[in-house]
């Protein structure tokens, strides 16, 4: 029987994370969804954590971590529209 469900890689990262709650949550999710040590950054460094504090619809927030955004239009390509009228391009 494994006592620690994670490498030594998780915890030494895990560490760092003042956030109990926080880090108890990535722990848990680490372990569940079998993610590697640079899946854990990248979902941490992501603000997972804090996306599912804030959202209303917590099971959309979960599907799009684990399965990536989803382009279906072109408007999710572009992550931050940039507004440019002070360029004076448009009339």
């Amino acid at each position: 029987m494994k006592l620690l469900p994670l490498s030594w890689s998780h915890y030494l990262f895990l560490l760092r994370v003042e956030n109990e709650a926080e880090r108890q949550f990535y722990e848990i999710e680490s372990h569940i969804n079998h993610w590697k040590l640079k899946e854990l950054e990248r979902q941490f460094n992501a603000g997972l954590f804090e996306r599912l504090c804030l959202s209303k619809n917590k099971e959309e927030v979960l599907k799009m971590a684990k399965n990536g955004q989803i382009i279906n239009t072109p408007k999710d390509i572009i992550k931050d529209p940039l507004i440019l009228e002070f360029l004076g391009l448009v009339n």
